[in-house]
């Protein structure tokens, strides 16, 4: 059961991990688009 618990915890961190990443990407991409707009 603890070993569930780690794998769980594990795949929540790596999601996170892959939303942090996504969150930068876009967030560094409109800036960069509104620009070429204006």
């Amino acid at each position: 059961e603890k070993a569930e618990g780690y794998g769980g915890a594990a795949g929540g961190l790596a999601g996170a991990l892959a939303g942090g990443a996504a969150g930068a990407a876009i967030g560094s991409i409109v800036p960069v688009i509104g620009t070429a707009i204006g």
